[in-house]
Formats: structure tokens, sequence, C-alpha cells
């Protein structure tokens, strides 16, 4: 089984940060597959760098940057 989990986000690297660590502690079962897609939207800050530094763990993080402001662009980019 599987899922995906799409993250948007704009300028809120330290909540991302806390936001992939919670998740990461999350229990699933061992057969259980987690993707999860970081959007930015518009973000200037150091989202990116909190991305690249979860990479590797169990939830498969992958980054893409939305530039046009607005949570429904960031959402549209994540489908």
């Amino acid at each position: 089984m599987s899922a995906t989990l799409i993250i948007c986000t704009c300028n809120r690297a330290r909540a991302l940060d806390a936001t992939l660590t919670a998740v990461q502690a999350t229990s699933l079962p061992p057969d259980f597959r987690v993707d999860t897609l970081v959007v930015a939207n518009a973000s200037t800050d150091d989202t990116r760098m909190v991305v690249e530094a979860h990479r590797g763990d169990r939830l498969n993080v992958a980054y893409t940057h939305e530039p046009r402001r607005g949570k429904g662009y960031a959402y549209n980019r994540g489908l």
C-alpha cells in the first residue's frame, strides 16, 4: 500500500521541519510506502534546505516550486 502526502507551504521552513519530523515519527505498517511532495509556494526562505535535510527518510520527500503565489496554484502544482 502507498499514499502521497502533498504539503504546500510559503516561507514556513521551521514549521515544515517540525511537520516532516512529526510525520516521520508516525507508526505505519512496514509494507506501507509514503511519498511526500513539498510544494514551495513562492517561498524565499530555507524551505528547499529543509526538504533536502529530510531526504532519505522513509517519507521519500521530493520538492517542487510554484512561483505564483496562492494556495490554489500550489495545490494544483502538487497534483
